[in-house]
């Protein structure tokens, strides 16, 4: 992503017993972390899309207001916001559903706007392995609905195989 700080990170502790023969022991954790300042404007391109397309297949909708900031995104969205627009009333009128692709430049626009960890649901493993539950402070876990490469986002089947 193009608006962030990237770090590996670590942290020990060393207030740990000594073991059975009077070793010290410490343990020692490291992540790498991704800071940045979040916008969520890209959410509201795509809310705008539902709005658009809404009132094309007939629902009456107020207009929306234009001096209110938080419908608002920043105008960098704009032709990109009318290029979904109009392809997601295309899908509509044709009643035929694809992809919308977007090229390299558009994606790093986009991920400059968009929450990366929205709808991804951490799952606890709750491992009871004797290595990892003496070595991890933390539960390991993952995050199932991550995107994938270009924010496609891959589906599984309950075999845990991928199927796009």
């Amino acid at each position: 992503l193009p608006s962030g700080i990237l770090k590996i990170e670590s942290d020990i502790d060393e207030c740990i017993p000594s073991d059975q023969y009077h070793n010290r022991k410490k343990r020692v954790a490291a992540a790498a972390t991704f800071r940045r300042t979040v916008s969520n404007d890209w959410s509201k391109v795509t809310l705008r899309v539902m709005y658009e397309v809404a009132k094309e297949a007939g629902i009456i909708f107020a207009e929306i207001d234009s001096k209110n900031k938080e419908l608002a995104f920043n105008p960098e969205l704009n032709t990109l916001s009318e290029r979904v627009i109009l392809f997601a009333k295309k899908s509509l009128l044709s009643g035929h559903q694809e992809n919308m692709l977007f090229d390299r430049d558009e994606l790093k626009i986009i991920g400059k706007y968009i929450h990366c960890s929205a709808n991804w649901n951490a799952v606890n493993y709750n491992i009871k392995s004797p290595v990892i539950s003496e070595v991890a402070i933390f539960d390991p876990f993952s995050f199932v609905n991550r995107p994938d490469d270009n924010w496609i986002r891959t589906i599984y089947n309950m075999s845990g195989e991928k199927l796009k």
